[in-house]
């Protein structure tokens, strides 16, 4: 067994022992917005604001002040955009019923969103006339498309029976394939930073893939010690990778070809996403948002939460270290306020 997993053994067994003994935290969440004054890290959350959407969203991007949400019931869906550059006063949302079938997951390059439907197929749709959004062509994956997102001009996702794939939109609605690479187990989660990719599978597998060579788009690093893996984010050297009930792995990505584990965020749940803002890691766990202090990244320091009782927390963003908007399975968008105590 390598040095690192032998220090990935240790700190989950002693922490475990801590939890085991005290299954609360010393300083928990017990109420919607509770004021942390014991560190000058701390932090507030507060719900500030909500609208209703038409089904339960399953994920959102937000640009140029418009939150663009997916909301599914499974068996039907829609396109909602939700005008938040005011989120005290937040107008009537619109939603596009005809525009995809069934919609799972959605990304923007310019005003052009790329919307992934359950069949396989992607939507491209201009939405430069928010009003009357324009379908302007399709890509045929022939497989079930996990997440997607775009960059410098690409666009890149990850197919559950096949991997990865990448295409150039600089056209965008004349996307053209660039590669594919398969990956080890069923992809769930892509994230572009630099010349990377780094992608999650649900066995505890990550594959880091140089996307500047796309003839051959080689794996380059790889990680797989842990449980099912969720979104991964990567913020500077250091990869954050959700594992449910165990919460959530820090590894330093620099050291390629093999990640090296640094740190273990214990979240109160079952961490499923991870957004890092400013100084502060945001853990969406399952119906509650976790706050951890990270200007050491690999010293993550609890400063606070907010509590969505018992409704999960299917996606959050963060815009500006201000607010957090949630999207929660009540079929709400929700907006936080984050104080900060300092």
């Amino acid at each position: 067994m390598s040095g690192q997993k032998i220090k990935w053994f240790i700190s989950l067994f002693f922490i475990s022992l801590i939890l085991f003994q005290n299954p609360k935290p010393a300083f928990s969440a017990d109420s919607r917005n509770k004021t942390w004054d014991f560190f000058p890290y701390s932090v507030t959350l507060k719900a500030i604001n909500e609208v209703t959407l038409p089904y339960p969203p399953v994920d959102m991007i937000i640009k140029d002040g418009i939150a663009y949400i997916v909301c599914s019931s499974g068996s039907s869906g829609t396109i909602t955009t939700v005008n938040i550059s005011n989120p005290n006063d937040i107008p009537p949302v619109r939603s596009y019923a005809s525009l995809v079938d069934n919609p799972l997951t959605i990304t923007f390059y310019g005003p052009y969103a790329y919307i992934a439907q359950s069949k396989g197929v992607i939507q491209i749709i201009n939405f430069k006339d928010i009003n009357n959004p324009v379908q302007s062509g399709t890509i045929d994956t022939y497989g079930t498309i996990g997440r997607m997102t775009t960059n410098n001009g690409f666009l890149y996702f990850v197919r559950k029976e096949f991997g990865f794939t990448v295409y150039d939109i600089t056209i965008p609605d004349f996307p053209i394939l660039k590669g594919n690479q398969i990956v080890v187990g069923t992809p769930n989660s892509i994230f572009i930073k630099n010349n990377y990719a780094y992608i999650t599978s649900e066995g505890a597998n990550l594959s880091i893939i140089d996307i500047s060579n796309l003839s051959q788009l080689p794996v380059v690093g790889s990680y797989n010690f842990g449980f099912t893996f969720y979104d991964i984010f990567v913020s500077d050297n250091y990869a954050y990778i959700p594992q449910g009930n165990t919460g959530v792995q820090v590894l330093d990505v620099s050291k390629l070809p093999n990640p090296e584990w640094v740190t273990n965020i214990f979240s109160r749940k079952s961490a499923r996403q991870v957004v890092v803002s400013g100084y502060y890691t945001w853990v969406n766990d399952d119906n509650s948002v976790q706050a951890f202090y990270n200007k050491d990244p690999k010293s993550q320091l609890f400063a606070g939460s907010f509590d969505n009782g018992s409704n999960t927390i299917n996606r959050l963003d963060v815009i500006d270290a201000k607010y957090i908007y949630l999207c929660t399975s009540d079929s709400k968008l929700k907006v936080i306020q984050i104080y900060y105590e300092y």
